[in-house]
């Protein structure tokens, strides 16, 4: 497997009690889009590595076995104490009292984000497709709570995706800030993101920054082009 540059780092394992992972998958496992599951989008752990990779680390299958397979993963140990996040990438925005809804099917997506966007400083509210995003936008929209953006997944298994979601949220309100999101490279939103009503777009893997840096991105020129609309 691949080698890590010398250095300190957290080892962090993770033990299942399942079937294990057949020998002949276990070079796939961490491919997109492979699944054994009849109902999954095969991301989940290609997603996982990436974003351990982005950081410098790495994540692998250390043994499997009919009882259940073990996983670690390896990130570098910080050199000194973390700083306290107090603004957005370090642009001058405060987080302070932002509201963020977030829209994914994925279990595992959403809670990730959300943590993220946690030590932004931002307040999360998670919800897994388009009707269930577009009721909670209205509802807090009515007691003056209103979000300071949406990111939007662009495929929901079975639900309202983030095309359609945009399509509703604009028709409640004009100035909506939406940030697109996708783990399909050839996803035309991400690429036209501003044709079809977002203010951002955001691939999937993302990093703690890259989320900082779309966000950052998307509330400041909704403030400089309020006019926006398409």
């Amino acid at each position: 497997g691949a080698l890590l540059p010398g250095g300190r780092y957290i080892k962090v394992a993770i033990a299942d009690h399942g079937g294990g992972v057949p020998v002949d998958m276990a070079t796939k496992i961490f491919d997109p889009y492979f699944t054994t599951k009849p109902v999954s989008s095969g991301l989940g752990l290609s997603i996982s590595f990436s974003i351990v990779k982005k950081h410098g680390g790495m994540l692998h299958l250390e043994q499997s076995s009919p009882a259940g397979a073990n996983f670690a993963f390896y990130l570098p140990a910080a050199k000194a104490e973390p700083a306290v996040v107090r603004t957005v990438a370090g642009s001058g925005l405060s987080s302070t009292l932002q509201r963020i809804l977030v829209m994914d099917d994925e279990e595992g997506i959403r809670e990730l984000t959300s943590q993220l966007l946690n030590t932004l400083g931002y307040e999360v509210t998670a919800v897994t497709d388009g009707v269930e995003a577009v009721n909670t936008y209205e509802r807090a929209m009515r007691r003056g709570e209103n979000f300071q953006a949406v990111i939007l997944d662009a495929t929901i298994r079975g639900g309202m995706g983030g095309l359609a979601t945009i399509s509703r949220l604009r028709n409640i309100d004009p100035s909506v800030v939406a940030i697109i999101c996708s783990g399909y490279s050839d996803e035309a939103a991400l690429a036209e993101f501003l044709q079809y009503g977002f203010r951002g777009a955001l691939p999937k893997p993302f990093t703690r920054r890259d989320l900082a840096d779309v966000l950052q991105r998307a509330v400041t020129n909704s403030k400089t082009d309020p006019a926006f609309v398409r």
